[in-house]
């Protein structure tokens, strides 16, 4: 039976429980729980503890594409871009030149934070990281439609990344108003276990059709970073490589370290309604997993190569089958061989950067803020209107218009001085779906909720 590599890497989601971050909207909610993922110089108001599994749970996926690229209207009805009755020439229009989707998965199994003292507040947390990221060429699609319509097909820059670790992290914030008023800063170091990673590219693939078979002309290269994540050449009864998750012999695979870095300066003014602007910037996820020798198998293809034809490759469409085929005709592309799996490596994490200004206003009951943010080589800009009613709910909308999909968002959260905190929202809200739940538009979404147990005062007060 032939094993696609999305069957992999649907296999290594599942039990990691989907990397994510923090939602943009609790930046500005100075009583949040959650902001503190984004900058450590940030701190809430209260002492928590994270109920495990449930305390913090977050789902994000990005693309430059939706279901609105694959179906269109004609005549009163709506068709598939498969159908006969959409030119390839329609369906490239609609088509981004290289389409990406990208997806990150985030639990916290344990995490506290507490102050000490006046100044001083220190979190401690464990949990799971999962981040995937696929580039698509066009020209696969066209693949997928025109089949055997054309004798020629060329593909590059095709790439697949996915990266699995377990984190557990140390952070210290530190209020330096005694020298600069205003002025808090923080840091935290995150000492990593690296699962598996995998990182794939064909560089260039020319794929020359015929009845019986194709001839490939490949230049594509691999690392796969694992323990029980092994590669493996076509048996008897299979045409293509594959990559074979074997369960029982899961394990760390490599360590590393990362660091996230903050600051926040509160500036006040004496002007009417509005408090003040504050001001803050941050770097997190600044690291490194150094993979030990033995768990790397590295892969190359250059030169030529033979196959038989995939068959029905004009199918009915359908999204997980499509999906599939991606991750077939990637491996067959690919045409991957064994040069050397005795040696390590190292492979950085995604890092991610936020820069932030806000407007607190009539004693800090409300506020604009306006965030930039760089996560997955995807800039974003977020304007929110924030309010907070007595420190304990906090309630926010926000539009973001960089991404290629602008869209609202919303938080609530229920912080309360003692006892059981909650809080749930997404940064992207689509309002048209099919019936697979998938978005019409752009594949663009995040989701975060959690419980947590809050205890104590916060020590400055306001």
């Amino acid at each position: 039976m032939r094993k696609y590599i999305f069957t992999y890497l649907v296999l290594m989601m599942l039990p990691l429980a989907v990397c994510g971050q923090a939602l943009r909207g609790s930046y500005f909610f100075d009583s949040s729980l959650q902001r503190v993922k984004m900058n450590p110089a940030f701190s809430p108001k209260t002492n928590y503890v994270t109920i495990p599994v449930l305390g913090d749970f977050a789902l994000h996926v990005n693309s430059n594409i939706g279901v609105s690229n694959f179906l269109f209207p004609k005549d009163g009805e709506l068709y598939t871009y498969l159908n006969q009755r959409v030119s390839t020439a329609e369906f490239l229009a609609m088509m981004p030149a290289q389409p990406r989707i990208q997806m990150a998965l985030d639990m916290d199994l344990l995490g506290t934070g507490f102050y000490i003292g006046q100044k001083n507040f220190i979190t401690v947390d464990v949990g799971e990281r999962f981040d995937l990221r696929m580039d698509v060429p066009s020209e696969l699609f066209v693949f997928l439609k025109d089949g055997m319509a054309k004798d020629t097909y060329n593909f590059k820059d095709f790439t697949i990344h996915q990266n699995a670790y377990l984190q557990a992290s140390v952070g210290y914030k530190r209020d330096l108003g005694d020298l600069v008023p205003g002025l808090s800063v923080g840091a935290k170091v995150k000492f990593l276990a690296g699962i598996d990673r995998i990182d794939m590219k064909i560089n260039d693939a020319t794929v020359y059709m015929s009845q019986d078979k194709w001839e490939l002309s490949t230049d594509a290269e691999g690392v796969i970073y694992g323990k029980g994540v092994n590669f493996q050449e076509p048996g008897p009864d299979e045409s293509l490589p594959s990559i074979k998750l074997e369960t029982d012999q899961l394990g760390v695979a490599g360590w590393g370290v990362a660091f996230d870095l903050g600051a926040e300066y509160k500036l006040d003014l004496d002007i009417p309604v509005i408090d003040g602007v504050n001001f803050s910037a941050s770097v997190v996820d600044l690291g490194t997993i150094i993979y030990s020798n033995g768990s790397a198998t590295r892969l190359m293809s250059q030169g030529n190569a033979a196959f038989e034809g995939l068959k029905d490759i004009n199918a009915e469409f359908d999204i997980d089958e499509s999906l599939k085929k991606i991750g077939a005709d990637f491996m067959a592309l690919a045409n991957f061989q064994e040069v050397q799996g005795d040696q390590g490596g190292s492979a950085a994490i995604t890092p991610k950067a936020y820069v932030g200004v806000e407007a607190p206003m009539l004693n800090n009951l409300m506020s604009v803020g306006l965030l930039y943010s760089y996560m997955y080589g995807i800039s974003d800009l977020t304007a929110s209107y924030n309010l907070k009613v007595k420190d304990i709910f906090n309630v926010g909308l926000n539009y973001s218009f960089l991404n290629t999909a602008k869209t609202l968002g919303f938080i609530m959260e229920f912080v309360p001085r003692n006892g059981m905190a909650i809080f749930f929202g997404t940064d992207y809200m689509n309002f048209s779906y099919i019936p697979q739940g998938l978005p019409v538009d752009k594949v663009i979404m995040n989701a975060k909720l959690g419980l947590q147990v809050t205890f104590g005062t916060k020590h400055i007060k306001k």
